[in-house]
């Protein structure tokens, strides 16, 4: 099982150290990779394991340069290839 953490504050930029102490008590815990996303107020951290083979190498959380967006996620998609098909009609993922 993964971990995904976050911390949002209002008015206020979240402190790096803060964020990072999380993803340091979640390393008694076995993980395939552990990163995270920071931006003023808001931190994302994940504690990856990779238990499907499309999670091996995966490295979350995942920003979109273009869009602006980040996803942190624990989650298995059974549906995986139709949802592929609705988001990118043309058959090409980013």
């Amino acid at each position: 099982m993964s971990a995904i953490t976050g911390v949002y504050t209002f008015n206020r930029m979240v402190p790096i150290e803060q964020g990072k102490s999380i993803l340091k008590n979640l390393q008694r815990y076995y993980a395939d990779s552990s990163n995270f996303w920071w931006k003023d107020s808001v931190f994302l951290g994940s504690h990856t394991r990779w238990i499907t083979p499309e999670s091996i190498g995966e490295s979350l959380p995942y920003y979109d340069e273009e869009k602006q967006l980040v996803i942190a996620a624990d989650c298995i998609l059974d549906n995986r290839e139709e949802l592929l098909h609705i988001i990118y009609p043309s058959g090409r993922e980013p």
